[in-house]
């Protein structure tokens, strides 16, 4: 029977990564890109009140 050398740990590098998603709903569904880029810009006050 062959002798065997000594067990050594693995060689691993530990990365971090940042995973931000956003998801808009209306009534529970989920908003499509497509409609996104359909939408008005209006702004969200009249300034000139």
């Amino acid at each position: 029977m062959a002798t065997r050398g000594p067990l050594l740990a693995p060689q691993w590098a530990e990365t971090t990564t940042t995973v931000e998603i956003k998801a808009m709903t209306v009534n529970s569904k989920q908003v499509t890109l497509a409609i996104l880029r359909q939408r008005y810009d209006e702004p969200l006050y009249d300034s000139c009140t």
